[in-house]
């Protein structure tokens, strides 16, 4: 409570009031109930206090202050809140991972599904063997790519350079796919942590992916890439 909230969606409005809380109003949370905010209006036009739904269909319609829009970063359209990583990126706030997810109709489900429902990200991983069926879903969901964020990771026996530029490319032909949106080390476990990394860059620097990043390390790991002078 006390947080400041930017109006993102559609307008909204008791049918009571003359006058309705507009788009880009900033407003102060004083009570939040049942998936309605009760406000103080700060800045923009609109009553002075009231209540406004949190969300239209699913469809976030306030955001924190200092928070991405939903809509403004590359999964526009998805009406799905983004954060904005290191390199200027966007990554939705919330995805769906496929770890333990079988291989075949269990997988292709899961993500057809998550995808008709509204989510945009897609976490899965050459551990998880399930790329292809992830791959499939998201051809048939006939979702526009730009809509989409999808992740994988580079298994530990994929470390060391040219492993993980071959792995990367293995990734993005059983997904169907001519970018990933974000490729992460899976584990630190397989050594070679810098020359892994520099891999992860130039296969970014190319437009294989668009965003890298790592996974389960711990200070140490991320100590040793530091030190390496690399950007991070």
């Amino acid at each position: 409570k006390g947080g400041i909230v930017v109006r993102a969606g559609k307008d909204l409005g008791s049918a009571r009031e003359e006058q309705r809380l507009a788009t880009g109003a900033t407003v102060r949370e004083e009570e939040l109930q049942d998936g309605r905010l009760r406000y103080t209006r700060v800045t923009g036009t609109g009553p002075d206090a009231g209540w406004v739904s949190v969300s239209l269909g699913g469809r976030p319609l306030l955001v924190l202050d200092g928070q991405e829009v939903p809509g403004s970063g590359p999964v526009a359209g998805s009406g799905m809140p983004s954060f904005k990583l290191l390199d200027g990126n966007f990554m939705p706030a919330l995805g769906l991972g496929v770890y333990r997810s079988d291989p075949g109709p269990d997988t292709y489900n899961a993500v057809k599904w998550a995808l008709e429902l509204g989510y945009r990200m897609v976490d899965t991983a050459t551990f998880y063997q399930n790329e292809e069926s992830v791959g499939k879903a998201i051809r048939d969901s006939g979702i526009p790519r730009s809509e989409l964020f999808i992740t994988t990771k580079l298994p530990t026996h994929g470390h060391g350079y040219e492993d993980a530029v071959r792995i990367c490319n293995e990734s993005l032909g059983l997904l169907g796919l001519d970018y990933l949106d974000l490729y992460l080390i899976h584990s630190p476990n397989g050594g070679k942590l810098v020359e892994t990394w520099d891999a992860l860059l130039e296969l970014q620097r190319q437009g294989s992916v668009k965003s890298v990043g790592v996974s389960n390390f711990g200070r140490k790991h991320i100590e040793a890439l530091k030190s390496h002078g690399g950007p991070l």
